[in-house]
């Protein structure tokens, strides 16, 4: 089934509209993304956000879903690619 993801432009597949649509994550998801990057664990991240684990893997868990990623460190490597991340 084809979708209008943009002026004049369709997508065959579900990969295609991913392609051309740029993802959105909230501000949690970006920080502890961001953070991540930084080399910080789950429990870390917990402690600098003021976040529960259980809140920050939530996180993670929205940011893959949103991102089509199947981990953590892949969504990490989408958000950069789309410039999704602050440092």
């Amino acid at each position: 089934m084809s979708e209008l993801v943009g002026p004049l432009q369709t997508a065959k597949t579900d990969q295609d509209v991913f392609a051309f649509a740029k993802p959105e994550l909230s501000a949690r998801e970006t920080e502890v993304l961001s953070l991540l990057a930084t080399g910080m664990q789950t429990g870390r991240i917990a402690e600098k956000t003021g976040l529960a684990e259980i809140t920050v893997s939530k996180h993670f868990r929205t940011a893959r879903q949103k991102l089509r990623a199947a981990t953590r460190e892949q969504a990490l490597i989408i958000a950069m690619q789309h410039g999704l991340l602050k440092f």
